[in-house]
């Protein structure tokens, strides 16, 4: 097991952003984990015990929202503070452990805000790693809901405007009932305000994806029935990226690094960042 700290640093507008980190003693890359919704970084302490063996250091903030970072859980607070953050954290981790690169590792909503941080500053990092990106959303609103999320983004945040289902997280028993038993876990409706920066990061994020140019890693489960694979596809067919590879995992569902098939998914990453550094 890595020895996983648990600190804090500080938003641009002051605010607690907790993270876990784990650095082994000569680390020759730095990875940045960036979680889904409803979920924090603590659903990925697997994840980083595998990336500090590969002599990876690692680092996972909990979002504004979620986890030991939310001031009221399931409020995002907005896309563009959860990306500042990112990039602060990026920053005091590549200046106290210098390293060949920094890659960024984003799940779902993770990897919709990842698309958007690299869109911006991609110069920052040596390489992108997507799982099940949230490009594509189950439903899709007409114009009128778009519209209406963004009023009701601002005058009723935190208003609960729809369910949103976690039984399809993995095909493993135990990952479902620890998520169901885990006092950080967001169980409520989806709020206004996160739904209004949903649509528009979805936006966004596919609207700039030519501009990304580094190398790009996109996995998906064959089996997701929370974001449809079609939305790593929109990914992988968008980059402007020479390097890039697309891999769907036939049959696991939304949270591979949390299927059976966990350890397949994780050497597959292992191998990609260490090929680049």
């Amino acid at each position: 097991m890595a020895n996983i700290e648990e600190r804090y640093f500080y938003g641009k507008d002051g605010s607690k952003i907790f993270f876990r980190s784990s650095v082994p003693e000569n680390p020759i890359a730095t990875v940045i984990i960036l979680h889904g919704y409803a979920e924090h970084s603590g659903r990925y302490i697997h994840v980083m015990d595998y990336l500090t063996s590969r002599n990876f250091a690692v680092f996972a903030p909990d979002e504004r929202g979620h986890g030991k970072t939310a001031r009221v859980m399931g409020d995002l607070e907005g896309f563009d503070r959860i990306i500042d953050d990112t990039d602060i954290l990026v920053k005091q981790a590549a200046e106290k452990y210098p390293t060949r690169g920094v890659f960024m590792l984003g799940h779902s909503m993770g990897g919709m805000i990842a698309l958007l941080y690299t869109e911006k500053y991609q110069e920052k990092l040596k390489g992108l790693i997507l799982s099940g990106p949230m490009l594509v959303l189950s439903e899709q609103p007409s114009g009128f809901l778009r519209l209406l999320s963004k009023v009701m983004g601002k005058l009723l945040p935190r208003l609960p405007v729809k369910s949103f289902d976690s039984s399809y997280v993995s095909r493993d028993n135990e990952v479902v009932k620890r998520k169901d038993e885990d006092p950080l876990y967001y169980k409520g409706k989806v709020m206004a305000r996160a739904g209004y920066w949903f649509l528009k990061g979805i936006d966004e994020a596919i609207a700039d994806l030519g501009r990304i140019e580094i190398p790009v890693l996109v996995m998906h489960g064959g089996g997701d029935r929370i974001i449809d694979p079609e939305a790593s596809k929109i990914v992988y067919h968008n980059v402007s990226s020479e390097d890039k590879t697309l891999k769907i995992f036939d049959g696991l569902y939304h949270e591979i690094m949390n299927e059976p098939e966990k350890d397949e998914v994780l050497k597959m990453i292992g191998d990609w960042i260490e090929k680049r550094v």
